[in-house]
């Protein structure tokens, strides 16, 4: 056996040797370059060499590599480059891959929400962003991937309604004319009872809603995604891909462990190739309703999600306040502006019972209507004004503005 051989016995089976008598003198590196090239036999070198009839047809090698057969014929035993060949099948592409691509054609935007932690409002912050940009005239579909709890249902009060499937597909369930959601809520038979799943079982769903469901012609998709960095998010990078999807949305809280999650979602956005349009910070703050002061319940101790951003050159996208009416409005499922009009209604007691006499003249009623309607449209432009509804608005336009400006 010759000086740096790649396997060969008796210089019959040249793998690439060396300083081998009657050789062409090639070295293991240069052989696995060669071979199955168009200049593998044709060397100047290779004259001479006993093997050159077998780099002569080495080009057909491209026929073989890849293919169920590659590494495993008998020819390939003392082969340097077998290890190639057994680690070269191809992967055939999902055909259901170019069915997705078709469905998501005709969607603008694809914004998945992320947040490493759970129970920091990915799906508040889901929901009331739809509705915000349902408000402002924009086509919305939100798709809810958390398997294992799915909250879209609740957040827009449609836990009673069923999936149906035309011949286009699966219709999304209406919440009104501009918003489409889509769950596995409903599409489970007890909705009470819990999804105890493998990954397989996980990603063939969150395929099947992609494939399946008739969006159209959307504006936005709103993704809700549950926490962490596992099985359905793998699964959207590998249906959907990182070119297809625009940015995504972190959301966080003040705290630090918190954050320290959302550093973890940071670094599996780069390493898929995701863009991250910001983060925003939930919770951030709370604001007396009798004195207006504000304070910082969850203080944070390293700066929260602003020194985040700075520290990780990432849009700081707004801070969202701790507020009631916006945990009701989420129960409700209703937005977070209609809540707080709901609840001044209330204390202003217009609704209350037998205040008015029975015969009451209706002299006067259609001034008092066009008084009704006034006074309506000035406790709109107030609450506008609510610290809440001032910090989504911000939140909202910044976002939509990142989008604009990566067009």
């Amino acid at each position: 056996m010759s000086s740096g051989c790649g396997g060969c016995e008796n210089n019959k089976n040249c793998g690439g040797c060396k300083n081998s008598q009657n050789c062409g003198g090639c070295t293991k590196q240069e052989n696995e370059k060669c071979f199955g090239s168009e200049k593998a036999g044709n060397l100047d070198k290779c004259k001479n060499c006993p093997n050159r009839e077998k780099c002569l047809n080495s080009k057909k090698k491209e026929e073989c590599f890849g293919s169920e057969q590659a590494g495993k014929l008998d020819k390939c035993k003392n082969c340097p480059n077998r290890d190639k060949c057994l680690n070269s099948k191809k992967k055939e592409r999902d055909p259901d891959l170019d069915e997705i691509q078709l469905r998501l054609k005709d969607v603008k935007n694809i914004i998945p929400i992320l947040s490493g932690k759970g129970g920091v409002g990915k799906s508040t912050v889901t929901s009331q962003l739809a509705f915000y940009l349902a408000s402002k005239g924009y086509q919305v579909g939100v798709l809810d991937l958390d398997v294992t709890g799915p909250s879209q249902p609740k957040m827009f009060n449609v836990e009673v309604m069923t999936v149906h499937e035309t011949f286009l597909g699966w219709d999304p369930v209406y919440v009104n004319e501009n918003i489409g959601v889509m769950s596995i809520g409903f599409v489970m038979q007890d909705r009470d009872s819990a999804v105890i799943w493998r990954g397989p079982r996980k990603s063939g769903l969150i395929k099947q809603f992609l494939k399946s469901v008739n969006w159209g012609e959307i504006d936005y998709l709103l993704i809700d995604t549950p926490p962490g960095t596992s099985d359905e998010h793998l699964s959207i990078i590998q249906y959907i891909g990182s070119l297809k999807i625009d940015g995504a949305i972190l959301v966080s809280t003040p705290q630090e462990v918190s954050l320290m999650d959302v550093r973890r979602e940071i670094g599996f956005c780069q390493k898929s190739g995701i863009d991250i349009l910001g983060i925003v910070e939930n919770m951030s703050y709370f604001v007396c309703p009798k004195c207006n002061f504000k304070s910082q319940i969850f203080k944070p101790t390293t700066g929260g999600v602003r020194s985040l951003c700075k520290e990780e050159n990432l849009d700081f996208l707004g801070e969202i306040p701790i507020d009631i009416s916006l945990r009701k409005a989420c129960d409700k499922g209703v937005p977070y502006l209609t809540e707080l009009i709901n609840e001044t209604k209330e204390k202003k007691g217009e609704e209350k019972k037998g205040e008015e006499k029975k015969g009451e003249e209706k002299k006067g009623e259609e001034k008092k209507g066009e008084e009704k309607k006034g006074e309506e449209k000035n406790e709109k432009e107030s609450l506008e004004k609510h610290p809440g509804i001032v910090a989504f608005d911000l939140f909202t336009s910044k976002v939509l503005e990142i989008l604009k400006n990566k067009k």
